[in-house]
């Protein structure tokens, strides 16, 4: 699947990181008018002081 897009945010000591990938899929899921899907994944990262 390719990278269509990638959101980069950072706040109250946090940053993430969001990237958007989409696919045209076959008849058969268990949503029967869908044809694209996409994985939904963000990733946090969490900036820890001592």
């Amino acid at each position: 699947m390719p990278l269509l897009d990638r959101t980069r945010t950072a706040g109250h000591g946090r940053r993430e990181v969001r990237r958007l990938k989409v696919c045209t899929v076959e008849a058969g899921l268990l949503f029967p008018h869908a044809v694209q899907a996409t994985p939904d994944h963000a990733t946090t990262l969490l900036k820890i002081t001592c």
